[in-house]
């Protein structure tokens, strides 16, 4: 039978037309009962309809499809909320007014809800929603809610671990039981995601250990009955302890001299086996091959387990691979960033080879540059084997930041900054940054501009202004005013070194020096005749840094170096060679604990007849050895109602800190405390400086204090309090146990 006519019936919102056209049956179309299922499943499927019916007039072939049609929402409301407010709850329903109330719509929006609850620790929570049609054919939706009660997390536990302790374990997944402070945040159920991760976690820190047969089962999640509170258990099978047999590079047929890449190897022979370490063996060899040219060569790890002497032996095999030429990259994503600035990221490009390491080397070059939230780096087919399209796709992130934030310091009292940025600056991937600051003593503006890529080379160029005027009536009798500027290059040496050149003109003032100020301050004036000194200091500046951290913002491993040279004298009124060097190392201990260290020296000295200005001087106290107030160490007037601070042209100092998470507190709330000893001395001054009668600490003399700090990871940054005492000082200097401010390193 064929279809002649199609009559709609029943229908109040949508027109006939519309229907017809979500109907599979089209008039002279063959009509049989796969015809009438299709065009039944066809309309259901819409979620438009409560009740569809098609029937068909044999004689005159005509279809009538009568349909009761879901009411179109009104309104969606909830009661028995208290945890989830309105609009929270809303957006999880995510039922619009003007759709249609189908059921399995408003199930849909009733587990979304339920899932909400789950998320905010309430498990047991029941959504029930109610459809009530109203007087002009729409309907109402309320969801019923019973919240029930929380539950928290009250103890996570290891079993089956012997060779490692339940603590170490505790530091290594991300799942935590409550805290003390734990009513100060919303609470938490397990997340069965995280504990799926967490066991992958144990696994891998396991045989990072030397455990190569470790198995972490299905993690037990046990709830109280009667408190709600969850248990969470991981349960271990550690195995046998390996190690590395023999670890050898076999060249095979690919002609490499293995010999020459053996120094690549991080898993040596007779060491507890590392996973790991292997993984970085294989990236650094093939690494040295792609620097040598030989992206066609692929290292397989060949594997021998022996389980009776629990030792395996490791063949890196070399292997020549098909070359891949890369055909084109194509860039998606970059709505602001223009696609030169992403292509110079790259360590692919049209023409040559393609390799997944150098795509992953290039995907962090971007992240690097913090213009994105994600990229992703991966090869098509391109128009045959032998070739490939390169797809790059960036998420870009917001990268104008406008900064601000208030505190106090005890150096400088109640202080309170401002700071734009633009990190990409008409999507040319350039810095600009303005900064506006003040304190209880200082009063500061800034700007800059960084071109990353000066004249299409390596090259980070920059240029700052700024302008600064400083009370310095805490440390020593006098004002100080700064204005001026500077720029330089900035490049890269070799892989995590980067050098530097940079030249300054500065205009530096020395103002409001009174009857009460040191005789050395008083001369460095011109005292009695001024009171004022003014200077220009043009400077040629070089650095060098070496960072194999892996993060600069609070560090868990890694080494940074550094060292600065400013050669003054070029022009101006001064001549000194100001030369600093400074080392800090990061050693993790367990996941989320970490040692830190710091040494750091300076020292400066006048040339061409010319003396070490006062206000170039070093000047150290608490943020240099902690217990000491600011310009608290190092040579100062003693006979002075002030004892003024004068500086000192050398310094060294050095840090031992542990820091770990505050105990008892939920790792959200960034707290962390830190236990340290501080060392250090600052000495030297000029010949006029030394001859003023009642000048004292000249000579190197120790300070060292030891101490506690509160580290919160705050919105504005990490800010700690410390409280140190002195171990050794000198009878002249000023001391202060309680200071606030930022991370020092």
């Amino acid at each position: 039978m064929r279809i002649a006519d199609i009559e709609v019936r029943g229908n109040r919102r949508l027109a006939p037309q519309a229907i017809e056209q979500m109907l599979p049956l089209k008039r002279g179309d063959t009509y049989d009962a796969a015809a009438a299922n299709s065009a039944l499943k066809a309309l259901f499927a819409t979620g438009q309809f409560a009740d569809v019916r098609v029937d068909v007039d044999a004689g005159t072939g005509k279809a009538v499809v009568t349909i009761a049609e879901y009411p179109a929402i009104h309104r969606v409301t909830f009661e028995g909320n208290g945890a989830l407010d309105g609009n929270a709850l809303k957006k999880a329903a995510a039922l619009d007014p003007g759709r249609p109330a189908a059921h399995a719509a408003v199930e849909a929006a009733r587990e979304r809800i339920a899932a909400a609850y789950t998320a905010k620790g309430y498990t047991t929570a029941v959504v029930s929603p109610r459809i009530t049609p109203t007087a002009d054919g729409r309907a109402d939706i309320l969801f019923a809610i019973e919240e029930g009660r929380t539950g928290k997390i009250e103890s996570v536990g290891f079993t089956g671990n012997a060779a490692i302790s339940s603590a170490t374990l505790a530091d290594v997944v991300t799942t935590r039981p409550a805290g003390l402070l734990d009513y100060l945040q919303s609470p938490r159920s397990p997340d069965f995601d995280r504990l799926q991760h967490d066991r992958e976690r144990l696994a891998d820190f396991y045989r990072s250990k030397g455990y190569a047969d470790a198995h972490v089962a299905p993690t037990i999640v046990d709830r109280d009955a009667a408190s709600g509170d969850w248990r969470i258990t991981f349960s271990i099978e550690e195995g046998a302890l390996y190690r590395a047999a023999d670890v050898r590079i076999d060249p095979g047929s690919s002609g490499i001299a293995a010999d020459a890449l053996q120094r690549h190897v991080a898993l040596q022979s007779g060491s507890r086996w590392d996973h790991s370490a292997l993984d970085k063996s294989i990236e650094r060899i093939t690494a040295a091959l792609i620097d040598a040219g030989h992206t066609d060569i692929a290292v397989t790890p060949n594997l021998d387990r022996d389980p009776k002497s629990a030792t395996i032996a490791v063949a890196l095999k070399l292997a020549r691979v098909p070359a891949i030429e890369i055909e084109r990259i194509q860039i998606t994503g970059n709505a602001r960033t223009r696609d030169h600035v992403i292509r110079r990221q790259l360590l692919l490009s049209e023409g040559g080879a393609f390799h997944p390491l150098l795509a992953e080397r290039s995907r962090r070059r971007l992240i690097a540059t913090g213009l994105f939230k994600t990229v992703e780096i991966d090869a098509k087919p391109g128009r045959d084997k032998a070739h490939a399209i390169v797809a790059v796709r960036v998420v870009e992130q917001d990268t104008r930041v406008l900064d601000w934030g208030g505190g106090y310091s005890s150096t400088e009292g109640i202080t309170g900054d401002v700071t734009l940025t633009e990190r990409n600056l008409l999507g040319r991937g350039q810095t600009l940054r303005l900064t506006l600051a003040a304190s209880e003593t200082r009063i500061e503006g800034a700007i800059g501009f960084v071109e990353p890529r000066m004249f299409g080379y390596r090259l980070a160029g920059s240029l700052d202004l700024f302008y600064r005027t400083t009370d310095n009536s805490a440390v020593a009798s006098y004002r100080s005013t700064k204005f001026g500027g500077s720029t330089g290059l900035g490049f890269e040496v070799a892989e995590n070194w980067k050098a530097g050149v940079s030249y300054g003109l500065t205009r530096t003032t020395l103002s409001d020096v009174g009857l009460g100020a040191s005789a050395a301050i008083r001369q460095a004036a011109g005292f009695p005749d001024a009171t004022t000194a003014a200077y220009t200091t043009s400077a040629l500046g070089t650095s060098l840094t070496y960072d194999t951290r892996d993060r600069p913002s609070q560090p868990m491993r890694g080494v940074y170096m550094t060292s600065t040279q400013e050669l003054a004298g070029l022009g101006g009124d001064v001549r000194h060679l100001r030369s600093t060097v400074e080392a800090r190392g990061y050693i993790p201990v367990g996941e989320r604990s970490v040692i830190a260290t710091r040494a750091t020296a300076g020292t400066i000295a006048g040339w061409g007849g010319s003396e070490v200005r006062l206000l170039e001087m070093f000047y150290k106290g608490g943020e240099t050895v902690r217990g000491f107030a600011p310009g608290g160490i190092g040579p100062r007037d003693g006979l002075g109602a002030n004892r003024d601070a004068l500086g000192g042209t050398s310094f060294i100092a050095t840090t031992a800190e542990f820091r770990t998470p505050l105990p008892l507190t939920p790792s959200d709330f960034g707290l962390r405390i830190a236990v340290f000893a501080d060392a250090g001395s600052l000495w030297g001054t000029s010949k006029s400086v030394k001859s003023t009668a009642g000048v004292v600490g000249t000579t190197a003399a120790l300070r060292a204090s030891v101490g506690v700090g509160l580290i919160w990871d705050s919105p504005l940054g990490p800010l700690r309090v410390d409280y140190a005492r002195p171990l050794a000082k000198q009878a002249f200097d000023k001391t202060r146990p309680l200071s606030f401010g930022l991370v020092p390193f």
